[in-house]
């Protein structure tokens, strides 16, 4: 097998497990939040008390447990993403805009971040992601408070019907907060190795320019690389 087809197969079973792990991520966004709305539905009346508490403390460690398993998919469907990219600049596929970039397909060509909610809010996967887990442990939190309340009793007085609502707002906002931190924006040129990025976004003049470049310091050392530009 040359070096083509190894690029070639390589770059298939790259997007074939970025695909496998998008579909898992999907599935998952469809189960939790119904699970959560349900349960919460259910709960309310059905039981009371310290059963209350109960159910919303497992629901809330194993949506914990959830969001732990996706964040490492993320990582590795983000790391399949720039793998992806790598590829695409090594087996030399054309951009659809060559005056921005000399290299494209279908995971180069992605557009940037750019669409604002209200103009305002920007709009990404991870972000879609933490308000989403976000708005389930939110829900797991007011299954929990109110088992709390009623295990407890009322003698916070009037703040404790408000800490139905508080706690569950808080729980979002932190979520949110603590999930976003974990973004890795991979649609920039930035997130991809320097050598890779050179040969995507550097435009050359003639082979004369691309055969300095190779012998230069900057070269880059991936296999194939000095094939493709």
């Amino acid at each position: 097998m040359d070096q083509d087809e190894k690029l070639k197969l390589d770059y298939e079973q790259t997007t074939q497990y970025h695909h496998n792990l998008a579909d898992i991520r999907f599935r998952l966004l469809a189960l939790v939040p119904i699970a959560t709305g349900a349960a919460i539905a259910l709960v309310e009346k059905t039981v009371s008390g310290p059963h209350v508490l109960a159910i919303g403390l497992l629901g809330f460690m194993v949506t914990l447990g959830i969001t732990f398993y996706d964040q490492r998919n993320t990582q590795i469907y983000d790391a399949m993403q720039k793998r992806a990219k790598t590829l695409e600049v090594l087996l030399g596929f054309l951009p659809l805009d060559d005056k921005t970039k000399q290299r494209g397909g279908a995971f180069l060509d992605r557009p940037d971040r750019g669409r604002r909610l209200f103009g305002v809010f920007l709009m990404w996967h991870d972000r879609a992601l933490a308000v989403i887990y976000a708005a389930t442990f939110a829900g797991w939190s007011y299954l929990i408070t109110d088992g709390l309340i009623q295990t407890v009793g009322k003698s916070g007085g009037r703040l404790v019907p408000w800490a139905r609502f508080l706690i569950p707002i808080l729980t979002f906002c932190l979520f949110v907060r603590a999930l976003e931190e974990f973004d890795d924006p991979t649609d920039i040129p930035d997130a991809l190795p320097f050598a890779v990025r050179e040969i995507a976004y550097r435009k050359m003049d003639g082979e004369r320019d691309a055969a300095q470049y190779a012998d230069s310091a900057d070269a880059p050392s991936l296999p194939g690389a000095d094939r493709s530009l």
